[in-house]
Parts: structure tokens; sequence; C-alpha cells
């Protein structure tokens, strides 16, 4: 409405207006019925600020007058998308919009009680707490906006999926160094894939592998992950290696020389390990122990193995005996001569 004072004669009135911005959207709309009335009537059919503006012309002079106007709205709501997940995924539930329109409001949160989804948990502010499930379903989320101009909702739906089973895992650990390393899996899952990593880089996707020849570098935690193709959820298992180490052993002399007939003992320097036995069999004082007497007639190889009682590790070591024959010494055939004759 306009107020004019002290005019100097009859007025003409021009009401106008625009939308100067819409948080919420380009659909406002600003009517103005009567526009030539000194009281119009304005209908604002969307929130926005507006400028309103009259001109007051009469015989005297040209007025013109202006008023910024807020028109407000409902929040407009919009849940940010959750995506089917897998037990124990934690959800943080937000917003992917939320505009309050010229109004601020309170929100309110509607969210399944993790022990009990049939409960409804309510949650005051708009920054909810993040939540994890571990029972399979699907669950609803909400929320509710209000401010002076009403109020607004949105919810969101997603599924949970339950984890695939760990399958039995078989090795035959522990084992000795040098010695291979061999994994199985069994009782798979439909629709199940698997993959192993363990130390050094090492993988595998099959359901029976084999590490050759493992060394100390190769002990430790060997990660088996199952994934379900049709859900995408995995879990994970593991099993560890310890690798034994062998029994020290060390043989003297190093490297021996004897002459045919003659006798050579061979003793284990450096040992842990409490059982050693010797091949061959023959031309040996004994095939155990740490100290042997050996007679061979000729060139022999003698092995022995060290056996370390309580992790069932063996090391092998041998050693070579060069056997040298005796010297062939002949005088001829008897002969038969008289005093004085010389012997040719």
């Amino acid at each position: 409405t306009s107020h004019t004072q002290g005019a100097c004669a009859a007025a003409q009135y021009n009401w106008s207006g625009d939308l100067l911005e819409s948080e919420c959207g380009t659909d406002s709309i600003f009517r103005l019925v009567g526009c030539n009335n000194i009281s119009p009537t304005i209908r604002f059919e969307g929130s926005g600020q507006y400028r309103v503006e009259l001109e007051v012309i009469n015989r005297c002079d040209t007025s013109r007058h202006e008023q910024i106007i807020t028109i407000a709205r409902s929040s407009i709501v919009e849940i940010d998308s959750i995506q089917d997940a897998c037990l124990s995924t934690v959800i943080t539930p937000s917003f992917e919009n939320l505009t309050d329109c010229y109004a601020p409001g309170n929100c309110m949160w509607f969210i399944p009680n993790a022990s009990n989804p049939a409960i409804i948990d309510t949650f005051m502010g708009c920054d909810p707490p993040a939540i994890s499930y571990n029972i399979v379903g699907t669950y609803t989320i909400g929320v509710k906006v209000t401010n002076d101009c009403g109020e607004s909702t949105d919810t969101e739906t997603f599924t949970l999926f339950d984890l695939p089973d760990i399958p039995d895992i078989t090795t035959n650990g522990p084992v000795c160094f040098g010695d291979d390393f061999c994994l199985t899996v069994s009782n798979l899952g439909p629709n199940q894939i698997i993959e192993w990593l363990g130390p050094q880089g090492w993988m595998s996707t099959s359901l029976s592998d084999c590490l050759d020849e493992v060394r100390s570098a190769d002990a430790g935690r060997y990660q088996l992950t199952v994934t379900d193709t049709v859900t995408g959820c995995s879990n994970v298992g593991s099993t560890t290696l310890t690798v034994l180490l062998l029994p020290d052993l060390d043989l003297n002399p190093e490297e021996p020389e004897l002459c045919l007939g003659d006798t050579l003992t061979i003793d284990i320097i450096r040992r842990s390990a409490t059982v050693h036995t010797w091949f061959p069999d023959y031309n040996i004082s004994t095939t155990s122990g740490t100290s042997v007497e050996v007679y061979p007639t000729v060139d022999t190889t003698y092995i022995v193995i060290s056996t370390d009682t309580i992790t069932g590790c063996r090391r092998v070591d041998s050693l070579f005996v060069d056997v040298h024959p005796l010297p062939d010494v002949s005088a001829g055939s008897d002969t038969f001569v008289c005093v004085g004759q010389d012997l040719q």
C-alpha cells in the first residue's frame, strides 16, 4: 500500500516487481493484480527474494520507491544415496541436498537400531551418527526437516548382504627350511572366489598351491580373501607359516686322503641335531654317532644325515675320501747264481 501525503494533485500509481534470486529453484512466480491501484494485490507463488517497485506520478513530480521482500517455504530435503553393502559396513547418512529456502529448520533423523532394527531411533540435528549393522536385511533411513513454513521429509532404502563363510584351510606347516609349503582350500561356497596374499608379494587364486623350497623370509601370515561374486561381499581368513631351521652340521677333515689299508676318523665338529646316520654302511666302524672310522678300499663318498628330534628337520652333508693305492713293487722271479757271478 502506498501512503502519499501533501500530494499536489491526483496521482498515477505504477507498480512493478521482479525476482532477484531463489535458492529453491527458478520456478518462483510473481503476480501483481491492480498494478495501477494505490493498494494492489501481490501474490508470490514461489519462494525467493523479490523487489517491488512503485512509481508515483503527478503534475508536480515523479517519485520512485522500492522494497525487498523475502518469501520462504518448507526446506528442500534429499538424502544422499546409500548403496547396498555388506554386513559391518559403516553407514554415514548425509544430505545430498538440504536447502532451507530462507527459513532455517530443525532436522530429525529416523534410523533403525543397530541391535534391533525393528526399533527406530531418532536423532536431532542435521549431522546424524554413523552406524553399522550385523543383521542381514533391508533398511530404511528417514529424515524430517521442520521450519516456520512447514516440514519436508525424505527416505533412503538399502540392503545389507551377509559375508561369505571362510572355507576350510589346511596346510603342511610348519615346514623345514628348504621344504615345500602347501595350502589347500576346501568347502568353498557357490559363486565364491579366493585370493591368497603372503610375504614377499606371494599371491595365488588356486584352491591348492605350494611354495617351493621355502626360506626364512617366507615365514609369516598368509591371508585368504573370499569374495561372493553375486553380492560383492568379502571375508578374510588366514594361516601362519613357521619355517623351522635346519640343524647345524660340519664335518672334519675337509678334504681327506689316505692310503689303501689306512683308517680315517671323520668327526662332526659343529652340530645341533641329536641323531646322525651314516652311509654307506660298509667299510665303516658304525652307522651312527658323531664320530666314525672309515677304511675304504676305493674312493668313497660318505654321507651323514643329522636329524633334530624336536622339529624333525634334517640336514645332509657328505665327504669325499680319496684313496691312494699302494705302490706296485717287484724284485723279479727267484733265480740261482754262483759265487762270483753278477746278478743282472
